[in-house]
């Protein structure tokens, strides 16, 4: 089923070569040789939370003028919801779709176009515009960030006269989900968001104590910190203290090279996450090494 939706303007009336028109899904194709497969666990992923019509959008799609697919209709930008759809709301499912004629190569080089020149998004462009719709994640990591009169930014600085700016908002993400989901002895979810966002601040807190620059920010030592906050549970002023010290007596670099030398003699090709637990390790081991009894960490991290 196709329909030409009203008030659309067809190529003959228009410098446009594309028409806005309703298709069902099972109208439409993706030709695989001249477009990108996502990989199966991708489309896994998407299908837990199934087809969401929020997330659906317009499909480019481009109407195969010549050889053996002539009179497909070919998604050239909307393939992987194309398939996830198919999936999970069936072939019949209406979507509205932007077509254009075009010749196989036109629509591979279409596809290139679209995909070499589009730039994804930054954590600090998903972050402003989360806030703006309510995103919880988001909201909760401006509240953090509210309280100890920072801002979230493109880069990183500590400021000095001026409010002090987050960049590593990928990693404050982290932080917030994995607080949130261990917070299981509380039903009401908002009370679950503000220890989350209570957890972040605590976290860039210290580090801001250890460090007086921007490398208070590093997304590593913050999910490093965050990772031995929440094996050991809450920290007293004397092991807080000590963790300053001990986070303080290197870089933010120093300590990443020493992970990393360790990572990759253990062979683990992890990344920033497992980077960063590498480091929690590090500091653990290093911060109980000089620490009073009441100020040592209560982590399986720590080496013996």
């Amino acid at each position: 089923m196709s329909v030409i939706a009203p008030g659309a303007v067809d190529s003959a009336s228009s410098s446009a070569n594309g028409r806005l028109e309703m298709h069902q899904l099972g109208d439409l194709t993706v030709l695989d040789h001249i477009q990108r497969v996502p990989r199966d666990s991708r489309l896994k992923a998407m299908a837990k939370d199934g087809w969401q019509v929020k997330k659906q959008g317009i499909f480019l799609v481009a109407s195969i003028v010549d050889g053996p697919h002539i009179g497909k209709l070919h998604v050239y930008d909307g393939g992987t919801r194309w398939r996830l759809g198919m999936s999970t709301v069936g072939p019949h499912y209406v979507v509205p779709c932007w077509v254009e004629d075009m010749t196989e190569a036109e629509a591979a080089e279409k596809f290139d176009i679209f995909n070499s020149e589009s730039k994804k998004p930054t954590a600090f462009d998903h972050y402003k515009v989360g806030i703006a719709y309510g995103e919880k994640h988001q909201l909760a990591i401006k509240k953090a960030l509210d309280s100890l009169g920072l801002v979230g930014g493109e880069t990183s600085s500590y400021g000095n006269g001026e409010p002090g700016a987050v960049a590593a908002l990928a990693a404050c993400k982290r932080i917030i989900q994995g607080t949130f989901k261990s917070v299981r002895d509380e039903d009401d979810e908002q009370v679950k968001w503000d220890i989350a966002s209570e957890r972040l601040a605590e976290v860039i807190s210290i580090m801001r104590d250890a460090y007086t620059d921007d490398t208070a920010h590093d997304a590593d030592m913050l999910q490093a910190v965050a990772r031995l906050r929440a094996q050991h549970g809450e920290v007293s002023p004397e092991t807080r203290r000590h963790l300053v010290n001990t986070i303080s007596k290197a870089t933010a670099a120093l300590w990443r090279s020493m992970a990393q030398n360790v990572q990759e003699a253990s062979g683990s090709q992890g990344g920033s996450v497992s980077r960063a637990n590498f480091i929690a390790t590090l500091l653990a081991t290093e911060h109980n090494k000089t620490a009073s009894a009441g100020a040592k960490l209560n982590t399986a991290l720590a080496a013996q």
